[in-house]
């Protein structure tokens, strides 16, 4: 995307289109007040469905961010807009994808006063546990079936820190269901109210009142962090070795989706260590949008390299997943390993939601490495565990029995 480069040129439009676009939607997220104009049904109904329950009242706010979004061809679109900061959006593919891309990036940019882990959240007995890990690794099936449990759910994908005081907040965002995940996820679109569901071209975002999760309301306190579990991306983890350690699967077949096709970045996908055979699967009128697939082989730990494409790329990547038809393989049981802080905190920290080296975050802790060093004193006193999932429910009940007895206790349930 292109970011224009005159400022004067960028206050004027949005000076232009503040007065001909609908009258905005506001909305406070983390200390950060925003109000939305658009001219599109779709960014401003994704929005409302996201981020239900970050509504508020324009009364309530004095000086809120300003995000605009412009797909057509009124006010000079289309482009869109955070602050002073406006980026131009005609002839690119998926403009509205791109749309929500840039303003949830923007959003993340802006938000200094906590690290936000992207995790899953709970609170369980008083004590808050973030579930981390790689894509594919199946965050947000735990963190539903821990709620399902009795857990009082914060968050499927955004696990935010406060810097001040270490502890954990609630993210209620609307929960994301990609499509071939519904049935691990135990998810059924037409058992719920029509307005509880907002489907996307890949996705349905999931109001997790209506899922009947216990959500921690805006007056609840946050949680004190218990612990931190990262789940197995499925590739050898050389510092469990032994026979417990699960065999893992040689090669995964994973799939990529794409705003537009982008020749440099699947070049670097094709660069990885242990990628190989991508190959374009074509769109349909349930995916209208470039799709690839690719093989990963596990012993040359490929995880790390394509969550830092992504990220690098993450106006362009929709979503990276396992390949469609694949089913997880649930027989062998669940194991919960304690580990040490200094072989997870890099991983941890490359995953953060606001460590882009443009936002306030970084800038405000001078660096990457002062934000290693502030990571690690929000984590003090916090236990770290690595998981290798199996069947949801016997995996909730071994995160549950860490959580409520001894840690040196731990064992995979019987049943």
């Amino acid at each position: 995307m292109k970011t224009t480069g005159s400022s004067i040129a960028a206050s004027e439009r949005l000076r232009t289109a503040s007065g001909a676009l609908p009258p905005a939607d506001h909305y406070s997220v983390l200390g950060i007040d925003f109000a939305l104009q658009t001219d599109s049904d779709e960014v401003r109904d994704f929005f409302r469905a996201a981020y239900r329950h970050f509504a508020r009242e324009a009364t309530d706010m004095s000086q809120p961010l300003r995000l605009f979004a412009v797909v057509g061809e009124q006010a000079g679109g289309p482009w869109v807009a955070a602050g002073d900061r406006l980026t131009e959006l005609s002839g690119r593919g998926m403009t509205v994808n791109r749309a929500f891309l840039f303003l949830l990036n923007a959003l993340m940019d802006e938000i200094t006063d906590y690290v936000l882990v992207h995790g899953a959240a709970v609170c369980l007995a008083g004590k808050g546990i973030i579930i981390a890990g790689p894509p594919t690794a199946g965050k947000s099936t735990l963190v539903l079936e821990l709620a399902r449990q009795g857990a009082s759910f914060l968050s499927d994908d955004v696990a935010p820190l406060n810097r001040a005081t270490g502890l954990l907040h609630r993210f209620p965002r609307a929960i994301g269901i990609r499509r071939e995940g519904g049935k691990v996820s135990r998810f059924d679109p037409a058992a719920l109210p029509a307005d509880a569901v907002h489907e996307l071209a890949y996705k349905w975002l999931v109001d997790p009142v209506a899922l009947g999760l216990r959500l921690a309301g805006p007056e609840a306190s946050p949680c004190r962090l218990h612990a931190v579990i990262l789940l197995d991306s499925g590739e050898t983890d050389p510092s469990s070795p032994g026979p417990e350690t699960r065999p893992v699967r040689a090669t995964r077949s994973l799939e990529i989706a794409l705003a537009e096709d982008d020749a440099t970045m699947l070049a670097e996908l094709r660069s990885i260590p242990g990628v190989g055979d991508v190959r374009a699967t074509g769109s349909d009128d349930s995916r209208p949008f470039p799709v690839y697939t690719f093989t990963a082989e596990s012993s040359a730990r490929p995880m790390g390299p394509l969550a830092d494409l992504a990220r690098r790329h993450r106006d362009l990547v929709l979503y990276m997943d396992e390949s469609r038809g694949h089913t997880s393989d649930y027989q062998a049981p669940p194991v919960l390993r304690e580990t040490q802080w200094s072989s997870v905190l890099k991983e941890l920290v490359r995953d953060l939601l606001n460590r882009s080296e443009t936002g306030r975050l970084v800038a405000s802790c001078h660096g990457l490495a002062g934000l290693m060093s502030e990571m690690g004193r929000l984590l003090q006193g916090a236990r770290v565990y690595r998981l290798r999932p199996g069947d949801p429910e016997r995996t909730a009940m071994l995160v549950r029995e860490m959580a409520t007895e001894d840690p040196g206790r731990m064992s995979s349930p019987s049943s």
